[in-house]
This record gives C-alpha cells, sequence and structure tokens, in this order.
C-alpha cells in the first residue's frame, strides 16, 4: 500500500492506494474510492469514484490538480510506522544525519565531499528485514561520512553530517 500526504489551501489530508498502476482503491477520511488513471503526455487524467480530475506536475511533490496547486508527499508503509512511532522519515539535528532506527549499513551511496540533493539516496540500511533508503533532508555537501557497510548501528546513530548549500 502507499501512502499519501495531501496538503491544499492549509489542510492536510493522508491517503492510501491499494492497486496496480494507475487502478486500485483510494482510502480517505470520508471511506473508500475506485481510482483508475491514464497517462496523456506529462499529464494525467484520473478517475476518482464517479468525478474525472486532471492532474499536471508542477514541481517536484507539487501538482496542479483541476486547475488547484497541492502538494502531495508519497510515504512508504514503512515511513509511515516510524512517523506514527514519533521516528519520522528523514531523522537530522542541525547538519547531522542519524539512523532513525536499529539497523545494519549495507551501502554507502556518497562519498565526503559530496554535492547531494535534498531526497537524494545516500545510504541503504536494513531494518525489520527490510532494505530502506536513507535520504538526504537538505542540498548541500557531505562533510563527514560516520559510517561504512556492514556497521550495525542503534537507533539514533550519527550516519554522516551534511553542510547546507550556501545561498547567495
Amino acid at each position: 500500500m502507499k501512502r499519501y500526504t495531501l496538503g491544499e489551501e492549509g489542510k492536510t489530508r493522508e491517503l492510501a492506494f491499494r492497486g496496480r498502476g494507475w487502478e486500485g482503491v483510494l482510502s480517505h477520511e470520508k471511506g473508500e474510492s475506485p481510482v483508475e488513471g491514464r497517462r496523456l503526455g506529462g499529464e494525467l487524467s484520473l478517475k476518482l469514484g464517479d468525478r474525472m480530475h486532471r492532474v499536471e506536475p508542477v514541481g517536484e511533490g507539487l501538482y496542479r490538480v483541476d486547475g488547484q496547486l497541492v502538494s502531495i508527499r508519497l510515504r512508504s508503509d514503512l515511513e509511515a510506522r516510524f512517523e506514527a512511532l514519533g521516528l519520522g522519515g528523514r531523522a537530522e539535528v542541525g547538519g547531522k544525519v542519524e539512523l532513525p532506527m536499529p539497523g545494519k549499513v549495507i551501502s554507502v551511496l556518497v562519498e565526503e565531499g559530496q554535492q547531494v540533493a535534498e531526497g537524494e539516496g545516500l545510504l541503504i540500511v536494513e531494518a525489520m528485514k527490510m532494505e530502506n533508503e536513507i535520504k538526504a533532508p537538505r542540498a548541500g555537501v557531505v562533510r563527514r561520512l560516520a559510517v561504512k557497510a556492514g556497521d550495525e548501528l542503534e537507533k539514533g546513530a550519527p550516519l554522516l553530517d551534511i553542510e547546507a548549500e550556501e545561498t547567495s
């Protein structure tokens, strides 16, 4: 099941989708609705229940739905569980990135001195028998890498430091 956080006009709604491709069932605060979608070029035509909606991507996480600007964030079931436990999907304190759950580092995807974008994968960590990608909480430069593949770590262990990009 895929989970989404939908934000529009100062309101936030949680949605969950189960199905394949663009067909399935969307769960929301009022119940469930069947969903069918078709991609036409860069646009998506989405039938939700008995209503058709036009969805256009505007930027990262931003969409225009029937002419209204909406932010949408996709979360895996695992990220949703971590957030429910207060662990969050992207653990950070200042420029430090910390492990949000106990686990084993499977691979390190970055090097010290490397420029990273917000949301870019930094490490793959195995936790609860699943591989999880730890993502950059902000754009910047990796200044200190504190782990290597094979390290077994506790929740809150420092992984790396990201120095924020200078803005002129």
